[in-house]
């Protein structure tokens, strides 16, 4: 049992910290009253005064009410921060004695710094390089990097506590990791509505993610469960405290795999302290890059069609397309068409004003690939002006803009969809374009053959099937809407002729579910923010399209450089009960093997109803069962929108629940209906898988879909079928869940 010590102490320590919260509190107050009543006062002065400024005064006045306004912000983020100080002013403590010295000192870790009214410290933030022992270390020798270096000595204590509206609840002593007894504590609890903070039960190997600054690109894999987006959120937090003054919120940008996803995460910096960061999905990039004029397939469409449209004629030859279209050989094959189409797209012709020929095409072209070939195509061009211009012997605006219009005929069109689609005209040209390593990848999908096994896409590549990939491409993109496998193959086509700059302003940048991205969009990536640091964070077993996405990030090194050659691994799982985790290995035996840190629970249920129609009566009962045993959030996860959409049609009159669609924006806390495809990323109190039949989840592609939709749950999980159970299931599972009829 851990052994208290000075608790008497500790209750006056709360108290006296807590009137010291309490001083600043009332001061951040009435310095928010005086500083918004002289912005106001400033600003009336603007308005009154406007007319008899001249355009120094203007601006004079201007920046001068912006300062205030930023001091008005300032004063309120200190103020939310003390606020939030006064519920639970921190939650751990170590006693360090530093090497060398007789006495251990007290180090009290909060959510944010605080200072006394003699400028020493009471708490520091969780941040700090001291903090970081408290995560990292047990009662004996320890040590902390300092920004004067490594600070070594030894824990004489190490407390953690819990503390609510300002009460102290308990304390608990111990040498052993952080989550014993709290972190077990708050992994029993139900889901929040949104993702929370998570700083006092932060893990050693979560800790050594959040502050790792040793790598520019820093890719993680965890285990469904493991943190990883909750990690990334706290990293991004401990980056902008560690580089304070040199990187802000705005410098920072999360590429999310939804808007649901990117709503449910968005309370956490907030809950630090910190401003929200930008996020992304990447058909938002998409957007803004292919304009209003080109339509294109959203991903979830894609997902649709995969998971939903086997039976469809032209299913087979389009899934080896996609799989074609998310393998490195594509990469290579987009990266060596660039580089073809200078010699096969560019045209010069003779500079010729007034029927003078003031230089021939012949060396036109040799000042392009002597000065201008290295730079993308349109960058080499407009640079190609200068060089002609300068080879003139007289020049008027006349003469000037006839060059330029001449040059910039020398590219016949620049429209990369019509390029990309030119590149299917024949498949020899796709052959030759492919490095020597493009292997048989895709023979399986010859048509007339059986779909293949798609655990992986070794087989997948374009060889005999090659012909008919590139007949397919073709006739979709004729049809003005771009297929979302096209996607982004086009947009790294039109970077690379047209070599948009980098988005300079972004300094670090978070990409989350790696796994789902392919080669060229990693590509696209490097080009737009290869000067920044990323944190890179995926499951390759929760990679859900058997088609797209990465097979291993042995790519990532080959595309982002040496630092992305190591991947971080993540060994625990805190999300789902030790009975649900056991259950879903039994789905998916080749997912990484972690340790579960959650308190035993209830055995996953399978229930087999004797007809279809009675299965969505048998789970509107028990989502009224789950909400009467406490379940807070529970979801019932379907394949395919098609199915939630049915199922959510049925349970709507009699529960309040509501259906999550790939165009919804916001996540709803509560009862859900979700495709699987949608769910990714998030949890809930209660699963019900609506259809494990062998008809729905009935193929070895589906494991890892499965796999998915199983691993949401946190404390219970249900699975309904009719007609037979998926052998995804029934083969592994047994031993691992109740049947119930």
């Amino acid at each position: 049992m851990p052994t208290l010590i000075g608790e008497d102490q500790e209750i006056t320590r709360l108290s006296e910290t807590l009137e010291v919260i309490e001083r600043r509190i009332k001061q951040l107050k009435r310095e928010r009253g005086k500083s918004k009543q002289e912005l106001v006062t400033y600003r009336k002065y603007m308005w009154e005064d406007a007319a008899l400024f001249d355009r120094a005064e203007r601006v004079q006045t201007e920046n001068v009410a912006l300062t205030q306004e930023k001091a008005v912000l300032d004063v309120a983020v200190r103020l939310k921060r003390m606020t939030a100080l006064s519920a639970s002013p921190y939650f751990g403590r170590i006693d360090f004695r530093e090497a060398g010295s007789r006495e251990a000192a007290p180090v009290y870790i909060g959510l944010h710094s605080l200072f006394g009214d003699g400028h020493e410290i009471l708490i520091y933030d969780w941040r700090a390089p001291v903090s970081g022992m408290f995560y990292d270390c047990e009662v004996g020798p320890a040590a902390y990097l300092a920004p004067e270096g490594r600070i070594t000595g030894e824990l004489a204590l190490k407390r953690q506590y819990k503390i609510e509206s300002g009460r102290m609840v308990y304390m608990l002593d111990s040498s052993l990791a952080i989550g014993d007894d709290i972190l077990r504590d708050a992994l029993a609890r139900n889901t929040s509505e949104k993702m929370r903070q998570i700083v006092n039960s932060i893990q050693k190997e979560q800790n050594a993610v959040i502050r790792d600054d040793s790598r520019k690109v820093l890719i993680v894999q965890g285990p469904a469960g493991s943190g990883k987006t909750s990690i990334a959120m706290h990293r991004a937090a401990y980056l902008l405290y560690r580089h304070r003054g040199h990187i802000s919120a705005n410098n920072l940008l999360v590429f999310s795999p939804s808007e649901v996803f990117a709503d449910y995460i968005s309370n956490v910096l907030p809950e630090l302290g910190e401003e929200n960061i930008r996020e992304a999905t990447f058909e938002d990039y998409a957007r803004s890059m292919l304009g209003k004029k080109v339509t294109f397939e959203s991903k979830a469409d894609q997902m649709e069609f995969v998971l939903s449209k086997a039976r469809d004629a032209d299913y087979v030859i389009r899934a080896a397309s996609i799989a074609f279209k998310s393998s490195p050989e594509f990469l290579n094959v987009i990266r060596n068409y660039e580089r073809q189409l200078r010699h096969t797209a560019l045209h010069f012709e003779d500079i010729t004003i007034n029927n003078v020929c003031l230089l021939p095409a012949s060396t036109v072209e040799k000042l392009y690939w002597e000065d201008c070939a290295h730079l993308p195509i349109m960058a080499g061009l407009t640079r190609l002006k200068d060089r002609v211009l300068s080879k003139c012997t007289y020049a008027s605006g006349f003469v000037e803009r006839k060059i330029e219009s001449l040059v910039d005929k020398a590219l016949v069109t620049r429209d990369p969809v019509k390029l990309y689609r030119k590149l299917f005209e024949d498949f020899h040209l796709i052959q030759q374009l492919a490095d020597d390593e493009c292997v048989c990848r895709g023979e399986a999908f010859a048509e007339g053959a059986e779909e293949p096994d798609r655990q992986s896409r070794e087989c997948f590549a374009p060889t005999e099937n090659l012909h008919a990939i590139c007949k397919h491409t073709y006739k979709s993109l004729h049809a003005k809407h771009i297929p979302h496998e096209d996607v982004a193959p086009i947009i790294l086509l039109r970077r690379l002729i047209d070599g948009e700059p980098r988005y300079a302003n972004v300094r670090h940048l978070i990409i989350d579910e790696a796994q789902d991205y392919t080669p060229v969009h990693f590509e696209i990536i490097r080009q737009l923010f290869g000067d920044s640091s990323m944190t890179i964070l995926g499951d390759l077993s929760q990679r859900i399209n058997p088609y797209s996405g990465l097979d291993s990030y042995d790519v990532l090194g080959d595309i982002l450089g040496k630092d992305a050659r190591e991947v971080v691994e993540l060994t625990k799982s805190y999300r789902s009960s030790w009975e649900i985790s056991e259950f879903a290995r039994g789905v998916l035996p080749t997912a990484m093997i972690a340790d579960n840190v959650r308190r035993s629970g209830r055995k996953p249920t399978v229930v087999r109803a004797e007809r279809p129609d009675q299965i969505a009566g048998l789970i509107s009962a028990e989502m009224t069962e789950l909400k009467a045993d406490g379940m807070v959030s529970i979801a019932v996860i379907c394949k395919t929108a098609h199915e939630a959409s049915g199922i959510y049609s049925k349970l709507l009159p009699d529960h309040d629940v509501r259906l999550v669609e790939a165009d919804s924006i916001t996540f709803h806390h509560g009862m859900v209906v979700l495709p699987i495809y949608l769910a990714k990323g998030l949890e809930f109190d209660a699963v019900i898988i609506h259809d494990a039949s062998s008809e729905t989840y009935g193929a070895e592609t589906e494991r890892k879909l499965l796999y998915t939709a199983c691993t949401r749950a946190l404390h219970s999980l249900t699975l309904y079928y009719s007609g037979e159970l998926s052998p995804l299931v029934a083969g592994e599972g047994k031993g691992l869940w109740e049947a119930r009829r």
